[in-house]
């Protein structure tokens, strides 16, 4: 009997072991051919690469899991949404992390720290874009267009662009140089793209083309061109340098 017992509590131990050796190792076992790793909890509705390629950021329904890519270990958990997190970005230089979700609320982080760099009396907003230096967000909210410091000792107020948004898509990007910020969907009914002056928030000019509604812009990666695309089912490229040098 006391043979059996001790057999009894052996298994025991190993049982509690091995979840921990097979957790270690989940990352690697029975994974799809074509595949190197396998990671995440809670149900997934976005992920991000950094922009070094070493760290995944995965919102899910309970926030969002940074992990590390070589070794799909996660490395830190950002909480604060009282929803699902479905807008998620990294700044250019990789070291902020911001994030939306049912809520409305964004929430900024610094990585390194794991601080919440928020800014203050931030408004609910659908779209949120990082300037190409990271030291500025611009977020939609029902007020507008808000232009925000990531400085968290700065007390300085946002940058207010007013504007009539329509539809559940808008769309920001900065230009290359950080000097303007371009929007679409930020007029009900609009086809065309909206120019801003990022240090007055003036408006600059208007890009006129599509038939329907702008859902998305993009720039290349040299910065010389402006990619718009529309509900009416046309790309339009546009000429930066020109568009740029144009401010009326």
């Amino acid at each position: 009997m006391k043979m059996k017992y001790l057999s009894f509590i052996t298994l025991m131990l190993v049982a509690a072991m091995f979840p921990t050796t097979f957790a270690q190792d989940n990352t690697q076992v029975g994974l799809p051919e074509g595949a190197i790793a396998r990671f995440g909890k809670g149900g997934i509705n976005i992920m991000r690469f950094s922009p070094d390629g070493t760290h995944m950021a995965v919102g899910t329904d309970v926030g969002v899991w940074l992990y590390n890519v070589a070794d799909g270990k996660e490395t830190a958990l950002f909480t604060g949404h009282t929803g699902q997190v479905n807008a998620l970005a990294f700044s250019p230089d990789g070291k902020k992390l911001a994030a939306t979700g049912r809520s409305g609320n964004p929430q900024v982080w610094d990585i390194s720290t794991q601080r919440d760099i928020t800014p203050p009396n931030i408004k609910r907003a659908s779209t949120f874009a990082f300037s190409p230096d990271s030291s500025t967000l611009a977020t939609v909210s029902s007020e507008g267009i808000q232009l925000w410091k990531l400085d968290i000792e700065s007390e300085e107020e946002p940058i207010l662009i007013p504007a009539n948004l329509g539809g559940f898509k808008n769309e920001l990007v900065f230009s290359p140089d950080g000097t303007i910020l371009v929007g679409a969907g930020m007029d009900f009914w609009s086809t065309s793209i909206k120019l801003w002056d990022v240090a007055t928030g003036n408006s600059l000019r208007m890009l006129s083309g599509h038939t329907e509604s702008v859902e998305t812009l993009v720039f290349s990666h040299d910065g010389k061109i402006l990619a718009s695309g529309s509900h009416d089912g046309t790309v339009l490229l546009w000429d930066w340098k020109k568009i740029s040098a144009k401010r009326k």
